[in-house]
């Protein structure tokens, strides 16, 4: 591990394996046997880190408009593409409850928005083998075993949609082949006219319709995709047709499953309707829920991106790392998950358990952080001044971009 003599303190933000590469020397901590941990070798005074998680995203089950619907899963969406999906707070997985109505009209509203977002470049390292790998887990976990689930590929438009099944009738690909998804990968994959073939552009890719058991098998639960994958998790955990009853058993479920079941602690998100809000049992569940969840940044009604982009707020593993569940070795040395301290945190405020942003479901005019903004990279670089400057003209200045978007 590195040890010079002039540093005190490491402190990185990136993945569980550099942190552990700092530390130990390898990407992994070594086991510990017999109820004794190893010992740590001689470094530096200390390292901390802002790491990784396997993000969800709670989608409330309510009577939603239409319109609620599809600007719902427009957020959605964004969450998945932003910075092609190479973000230690996009969106992983997707959960909701299955005895909701209109569970099956959200998925298609979330399956349009997808299509509708243009692939973009997969530039990190090892996104296609994951991409693969996502494409054979849920060809082998889920379709194959949990009636009504589905795998799709999106992008671009709805005519490029494509529904991954083991029985595609393709002369040429056999789904059974382990290479079966990077050949389909060619295949979907457009021409440009200006400059060929595009390389490494993937498709945006769905599972949903995962059981908790199926999504353990699928191995998205404790490991990030990092490559525009998403599950969807539909928890049978209530049969209730009063909303409010449905709301409030299923938002304690979610809770539940985030805390115990999901990787890491760093931040989630609530979709939470309009309607939801000016009820105040179900909101009184909504809030209860956003109190249980133990993640260092809870969105409502936004992007975790957005949690991140205010450095007002805390950034890092709920309450520091500092919590853990008796006996574990959560957030330390030797299994460092979402990492051991605070960033961000400008106003200086100690003993944070946990940010919490809440934003109208809507926001007028067009929302900033939406994939189908018009004007989104003008309205950023005015943004990021007014941040600098924070004067009436810089407002005024992004006020007029934004009305543009």
């Amino acid at each position: 591990a590195l040890n010079p003599p002039a540093v005190t303190k490491w402190h990185l933000t990136g993945s569980c394996a550099t942190y552990n590469c700092l530390v130990w020397g390898k990407p992994t901590a070594p086991p510990r046997s017999a109820g004794t941990k190893p010992s740590l070798p001689p470094r530096i005074k200390a390292v901390t880190g802002e790491l990784g998680c396997v993000t969800p995203y709670i989608v409330v089950p309510w009577d939603y408009e239409p319109e609620e619907l599809e600007y719902a899963a427009k957020m959605l969406a964004s969450s998945l593409t932003h910075n092609s999906s190479h973000n230690c707070l996009a969106l992983e997985v997707l959960v909701t409850c299955k005895s909701w109505p209109q569970r099956e009209q959200f998925l298609e509203a979330m399956r349009k928005a997808l299509d509708d977002a243009p692939p973009r470049t997969a530039w990190y390292t090892g996104s296609k083998e994951k991409y693969n790998n996502f494409t054979k887990s849920a060809l082998e976990h889920l379709t194959s075993s949990v009636e009504g689930s589905k795998l799709t590929w999106h992008g671009g438009s709805a005519d490029r949609r494509l529904v991954i099944k083991k029985d595609m009738s393709d002369d040429d690909i056999d789904m059974n082949d382990p290479d079966a998804a990077e050949k389909l990968m060619g295949k979907w994959t457009a021409d440009d006219d200006l400059f060929g073939p595009i390389e490494m552009q993937l498709p945006w890719q769905f599972a949903s319709g995962a059981t908790p058991e199926a999504a353990r098998k699928m191995d998205v639960l404790d490991n990030e995709n990092w490559c525009g994958c998403m599950t969807e998790v539909a928890l049978d955990c209530c049969s209730e047709k009063d909303r409010v009853k449905r709301c409030a058993k299923f938002v304690e479920a979610a809770a539940r499953f985030c805390n115990d079941e999901l990787w890491g602690t760093l931040s989630c998100a609530l979709v939470v309707p309009p309607g939801v809000q000016r009820n105040s049992k179900a909101r009184a569940s909504v809030e209860t829920c956003v109190a249980t969840l133990r993640y260092g940044t809870v969105c409502i009604n936004c992007p975790t991106f957005v949690g991140f982009g205010i450095t007002k707020l805390t950034w890092g593993a709920f309450a520091a790392g500092q919590w853990r569940k008796r006996g574990s070795d959560e957030n330390t040395d030797y299994d460092i998950r979402s990492g051991n301290c605070w960033s961000h945190n400008t106003m200086m405020i100690d003993d944070v358990q946990k940010s919490v942003l809440r934003a109208p479901f809507r926001i007028h005019p067009h929302a900033i952080w939406l994939e189908d903004n018009r004007n989104l990279e003008n309205t950023s670089q005015e943004l990021v001044k007014h941040m600098g400057r924070n004067s009436i003209g810089s407002f005024y200045s992004t006020l007029v971009r934004a009305l543009k978007g």
